[in-house]
């Protein structure tokens, strides 16, 4: 899945995209993935790519930050 949300995001041009491995230091989340993009409409169709990649591939999604702003 994590492979899945890094090709979503370059797919919509995102930069600089980090993955933070998260899975040994809480039972939170598995991963954090940081990214940029140059515009407030790049960064929404970047998060938007992203969810509707993972949704469409049967990821279970939690919370997501960076919307409705």
């Amino acid at each position: 899945m994590v492979a899945l949300a890094i090709e979503a995001a370059e797919g919509k041009k995102a930069e600089d995209i980090v993955v933070l491995d998260l899975r040994e230091l809480t039972a939170l989340t598995d991963y954090f993935l940081i990214c940029s993009g140059e515009t407030d409409q790049q960064r929404r169709a970047i998060r938007d790519g992203i969810v509707q990649d993972l949704k469409e591939a049967g990821a279970p999604l939690g919370r997501q930050e960076g919307g409705n702003r």
